[in-house]
Formats: structure tokens, sequence, C-alpha cells
């Protein structure tokens, strides 16, 4: 059934067309049903007839649960409760298409991305910590999946600033993936409890989460559930505080022109946008802004919808790099693992793309 708050939603949302000129994929595919409008709409039908319409479930996983059409909602609603609760409920009747359910199939047996296994550098690098610390950093399952540098940019970074901190062997999923694909069924916060009891077992004060999604669930859905982890920081956060103390020091900056894309979920689910600044400015020269950023950031995409819908992802992350590319930088920095494999994916870009903590531990 859907909660209070997402019938709240539906009912406020499905006559209003307020959002839908900020929905990326809705700008990008022109259609009715890829705006929060629609979607509300066609729940709107559902929950009167007290079922969920199969024929829903394309509409409802077309979102990248960016958080925009809320962030311009003059009235204070927001779609994305009642796109959650809808998963949710799609899940519970089976009434998935095909390939979005081996999709969710696979990220219930293991992770999005399949097997969670850390190998070559990174495993070395990580077998050489202790178990236990005051800092425990915390890399994500795209980070181990496919860009292990960003976790060896970081282990190196906490080394310089002689910080002591570890990182969990075997790291269980979080269930940011998860959350996004199937909403609050069990599964979910029993990985969430899972986690919660790897993080204890490693002694720490602190955890430093190097994925935006990850530090979203950890610091606002973990707490719900009634999971309790120590402090939680983003990684941008944390690293930005080690340059204020001194901790690290720049010793060259980049010599190009950049540009700094904000990911959807420091900005407006975690209202973080001036400490990957702070990153930036440090590292760089003179640089430009990109249009659309901080709470008004534009989503180019993320690794769950490209993993069943890699048509949208294509569409959303060019128009990004088109975004980037008008500022005339030669370098678009991102601060999301998800961000950058996608916008580093766009065909014929003229732009390199690399993460801000790889360029921060090779300016240090």
């Amino acid at each position: 059934m859907f909660s209070q708050d997402a019938l709240n939603n539906i009912n406020n949302c499905y006559m209003c067309w307020m959002c839908r000129h900020v929905c990326p994929i809705g700008l990008t595919s022109g259609r009715e049903l890829h705006t929060p409008r629609g979607k509300g709409l066609l729940l709107k039908f559902a929950t009167q007839n007290q079922e969920v319409l199969k024929e829903t479930a394309e509409a409802m996983y077309a979102c990248f649960l960016c958080k925009n059409c809320s962030a311009w909602c003059e009235t204070g609603f927001d779609p994305t409760v009642f796109i959650r609760d809808a998963r949710r409920e799609l899940v519970a009747a089976d009434c998935l298409p095909e390939r979005i359910q081996a999709v969710v199939d696979r990220t219930m047996d293991s992770t999005l991305y399949g097997e969670k296994a850390m190998t070559g550098a990174l495993k070395e690098a990580v077998d050489a910590l202790p178990d236990q610390a005051p800092v425990l950093l915390v890399l994500g399952d795209a980070v181990v999946a496919h860009q292990p540098e960003i976790g060896l940019a970081a282990i190196s970074l906490l080394k310089k600033a002689g910080m002591a901190f570890t990182v969990l062997k075997e790291e269980p999923t979080p269930a940011a993936d998860l959350y996004d694909l199937i909403g609050e069924l069990s599964n979910v916060q029993d990985r969430a409890r899972d986690f919660a009891d790897a993080v204890r077992e490693s002694g720490c004060k602190t955890v430093v989460a190097m994925d935006p999604f990850t530090a979203r669930i950890l610091i606002q859905d973990y707490p719900r559930w009634g999971v309790e982890l120590p402090p939680v920081r983003t990684a941008t956060s944390y690293f930005a505080e080690l340059l204020l103390q001194n901790k690290l020091t720049v010793r060259a900056k980049l010599d190009v022109p950049v540009t700094y894309h904000d990911s959807e979920r420091l900005a407006r689910d975690l209202e973080e946008t001036e400490e990957p600044r702070q990153l930036v400015q440090a590292i760089a020269g003179p640089w430009k802004e990109i249009f659309l950023n901080r709470r008004n950031t534009r989503s180019c995409g993320n690794d769950v919808v490209a993993s069943y819908h890699p048509e949208i992802v294509a569409r959303t992350s060019r128009l990004r790099m088109d975004d980037a590319m008008r500022t005339g930088a030669k370098l678009l920095i991102t601060a999301s693992p998800s961000d950058k494999a996608i916008l580093s994916r766009v065909s014929d870009n003229a732009i390199k793309v690399e993460d801000i903590f790889v360029l921060l531990d090779s300016c240090c």
C-alpha cells in the first residue's frame, strides 16, 4: 500500500505542470510519462482502483530520483516519494518488465555491478590497513567494482594527511542502489543492518563515505530505519576539512581550464555545494561554473537507470556534457563515481572527465 505521504504527493502533483521543464529525462524524451506530473497521473488512476497497474512500471523506472522536481516545487511537494513507493509496490506485485527485473534480481543477489570483491592494487592497499581504526573509509559498490583508482586516491590522501584509518576488507553493500530499485522493502533494511554490524566491528568513530549515493542513504535513511552508525561524513567535506587544517598540502595546480559538475545527491539531497568547490579551488587556477550548478544542477543520469535504460542516460549525459563544453573548460571534475563513469562515456566529447579525489591526490 502507498504511504499517506505518497498519496498526499500524488494528489497534489497529478494535475500540476510546475516542474516538467526541469525533469532531465522529460526534457530529452519529450514524453509526458517521463515527467513527475505524468507519473502522478498514472498513480492517481492506480490508487483509485486499489491496484498497481503493470503499465506504470516503465514510467516509474524512467526516473533518476534526482529531486530536481522537488527542488523547483514552490509548494513543497516531492514526487520522488510516490515514485519510490510505486517501485516497492511493483516489485511486491511482480509487475516489472523483464529487463528491469533482471537488474533487480542481480542487485538483490549481490550488487548492481555483480559480486563485490576487491582485486588488484586496491585489494593490496586495503589488506595492508589495520582491522580497526578511528576513521572508516567506505568505498561503496561503484568504486570497488569499476573505479578502484578513486579508492586508491582516497587511501593515498589519508596516508599523506597522517590519519589513522581503515577500510573494510570485505565491505558489505550499503544498499543504496537496491533502495533506489525496490524502495523500502525489508531486503534493503536487512542489508543496512548487516552493513552497520560490519562498521561497528571496525571500532571507528567516524565514517567517511566516498560515494554521494552511499552518503545519502547512510545519513538520511539509516536513521529513519533505526540503524545506528557513528557520525557519517561525505568524502568531499572530510577532505576539504583536512585541507583547511593544513593536514594536506597542495604542491602543484592543474594547468588546464576546469569546470565542476555537482552531484545531485550531494547538492540537493545533502545540501553540500561549497566543500567540493573548496577542493576545486585548491587545485585549479581560474575556473568557470557550469550552467545549472549547485542546487539547480542538471543530472547526467546514474548507474541504476543506465543498467536498464542506457539510451536514456546516453541522452541526458550528452546534454550535461554540452553544458560543460560551453564553459570552455578542458577538464570536467566530478565528485561521484557514477557521474564520472557516465560522463566519460559520452562520445566525441572534447573534455576529459576526472574524479576530484584522483586530481587532489595528484596535486598533493
